[in-house]
């Protein structure tokens, strides 16, 4: 059964390891921290915690495949999949959003994280019989825009 303290007790990873999955060459590096930053609506309150909606959402997917750190450390993104989870072209459409970069300047996910929205990913497309290999061409629920 899931147990709501795992999450509470689970604190992000610090380290080397926790860092994103390739270093970002410096052409694809914003120009300042802000670039994007001003454009952002200021997280609320609901952003800052998981919805009842995404706790339940967690406690129904396999042990091994919970997003313990994006839940910790993402709770926003955690709440956005829980919410779309069971609509298959908006939630491999969040995946999309996610996983690629079209800004060209995105420092991404930390590794931990990045590799909980791929098993995430990949769980959602077992459940849906989409083969990731062919999803980018054939499948309009995990292909962008």
């Amino acid at each position: 059964m899931f147990n709501l303290l795992d999450l509470f007790k689970a604190k992000p990873e610090t380290g080397p390891r926790a860092g994103a999955l390739h270093p970002v060459p410096a052409r694809h590096r914003p120009r300042s921290n802000s670039d994007w930053a001003k454009l952002r609506t200021p997280p609320s309150r609901r952003d800052k915690r998981m919805s009842d909606l995404t706790l339940r959402w967690v406690g129904h997917l396999p042990k091994q495949e919970r997003p313990v750190q994006l839940c910790v450390r993402y709770p926003r993104v955690a709440n956005r999949i829980a919410l779309c989870w069971n609509d298959r072209t908006l939630t491999g459409r969040i995946f999309m959003s996610l996983l690629l970069d079209r800004r060209g300047r995105r420092k991404g996910f930390p590794a931990p994280v990045a590799l909980e929205l791929m098993r995430l990913r990949a769980l959602f497309a077992a459940r849906h019989d989409i083969d990731l290999k062919l999803a980018g061409r054939h499948d309009p629920a995990l292909r962008g825009r």
